[in-house]
């Protein structure tokens, strides 16, 4: 999925990106069945796509159940008033958010919800930072990495951290957000949009590779383009690192790639 969202394929409308995708996925895997059909839009959780899963299920391979209402000993009885055995059941239903370990005044996670300044740092403990503390779209693993960088910056300069109270702001601002963009799920509150949060932490630190930025400060167009239209990397957000030889190694390796003609 992150591989698709580029940085102007996430400037578009969510409305048009939902549609898009919807009716690719119809032609590629078949039409979802209606009872099979999530209770929210495309990019409103996590999508499940599986290219056999139509197949397995027309030919009795995969058993589509309702909801779960009582388990007894060996067996479960299930919304619609039927009831079966089962030899073992699987619980693939996540986790609950909980840090036993920590006083309250650190991090006190209610319904999985947490309160953390840009979904790293609590506003009261300005020194500890979560990292990979989030839910994304894509791939954790470029998250973690710009998390880590920002950490590192705020620790190095810490008066860039804002005040408690504008921290405590910012994060009821971004929760109202985050429930009007996601389904309403103990799953979904920590989602973030993986390029956009990505972008908001580079932000903050000065590594955000905008077309512009690229172009004025790397001379290549081609780079510039690679950046906004191209499949994202976390290379693009090293290009503007102060570290020379660091961004002279991944401008020569991006250099590469674009003259290659590659992804």
């Amino acid at each position: 999925m992150d591989v698709l969202l580029s940085r102007f394929v996430c400037s578009l409308p969510r409305s048009l990106l939902q549609n898009v995708f919807q009716k690719t996925s119809a032609i590629l895997l078949g039409s979802t069945p209606e009872y099979l059909k999530p209770k929210g839009g495309l990019f409103e959780g996590h999508p499940t796509i599986k290219s056999d899963l139509f197949d397995k299920i027309s030919r009795g391979k995969i058993n589509v159940k309702p909801a779960i209402t009582k388990f007894s000993k060996n067996s479960i009885l299930f919304a619609d008033g039927r009831k079966e055995e089962f030899d073992t059941v699987i619980f693939c239903t996540g986790y609950n958010i909980g840090f036993p370990f920590f006083d309250q005044t650190v991090i006190a996670p209610k319904d999985n919800k947490i309160s953390l300044y840009k979904m790293i740092v609590p506003p009261t403990h300005r020194n500890i930072f979560f990292i990979g503390l989030v839910q994304p779209l894509g791939a954790i693993m470029p998250v973690a990495e710009i998390q880590t960088r920002w950490a590192i910056s705020m620790l190095q300069r810490p008066e860039l951290l804002p005040t408690p109270p504008s921290m405590y702001a910012w994060i009821a601002h971004d929760q109202d957000r985050r429930r009007k963009r996601y389904m309403a799920s103990s799953r979904h509150t920590i989602e973030v949009d993986w390029l956009p949060y990505m972008d908001l932490l580079a932000k903050d630190i000065g590594c955000r590779p905008t077309f512009w930025r690229v172009l004025y400060q790397n001379r290549s167009v081609r780079l510039a383009f690679k950046t906004c239209f191209g499949t994202p990397k976390t290379e693009y957000f090293r290009i503007l690192k102060t570290s020379h030889s660091c961004s002279k190694f991944v401008l020569g390796r991006l250099s590469t790639e674009c003259d290659l003609g590659k992804e």
